[in-house]
């Protein structure tokens, strides 16, 4: 597996520390950037990576030059080996934020952990278990997120739901086999 993209391109991640973790496809992250690049400049903003296993996605972003990257992973092994990743990359320190916990539990604390304010949120929760819909209802509660907040959003076929969930309004969608990447952006203002 390896960046696609950026400062870091072609360089390779390291493989999951434990079974059951489903890194994201590297055709999927290289297409999902693709698209990304029409709807904003990844230069210089925050991004955050929910659910992140091996951070592929937020590594991603930061070789291609987004300024900061919060990283939300439950796994304390899967946590430890991305600080590792990060290490290898050299990446500096101001530009990463690692937190060890349930995504559903730390975002209603985003702003009393001091965690910057993401205009990017990558979610690639665990297939089968429906948590993207949870995700957006929960997002659309947090008054942190702004006007405009754009979340890419991968999950299963088989999890997929409705075209708005709140404040959030789907942008639009693309199949790969079993995967399904959905873009969505905060709309409050309507």
């Amino acid at each position: 597996m390896r960046i696609t993209g950026g400062q870091w391109r072609g360089r390779v991640l390291l493989s999951p520390v434990r079974a059951g973790v489903r890194p994201s496809m590297e055709r999927v992250r290289k297409t999902v950037f693709d698209i990304l690049h029409g709807m904003l400049t990844l230069e210089g903003i925050a991004v955050a990576d929910l659910f992140a296993g091996t951070g592929s996605y937020g590594i991603e972003a930061l070789s291609r030059g987004a300024a900061m990257c919060v990283f939300v992973e439950r796994e304390r092994r899967l946590v430890q080996q991305l600080r590792q990743q990060l290490q290898q990359l050299a990446v500096p320190e101001h530009r990463v934020r690692l937190l060890c916990g349930d995504v559903f539990a730390l975002l209603p604390r985003w702003q009393e952990l001091g965690c910057a304010t993401p205009q990017l949120l990558f979610a690639d929760p665990p297939y089968g278990q429906h948590m993207g819909e949870r995700l957006l209802e929960l997002l659309a509660q947090q008054r942190w997120v702004e006007e405009g907040t754009l979340l890419c959003l991968e999950l299963s076929v088989r999890d997929r739901f409705g075209h708005s969930v709140g404040a959030w309004q789907l942008l639009r969608e693309r199949r790969f086999g079993d995967t399904l990447v959905q873009w969505w952006q905060c709309r409050r203002e309507q």
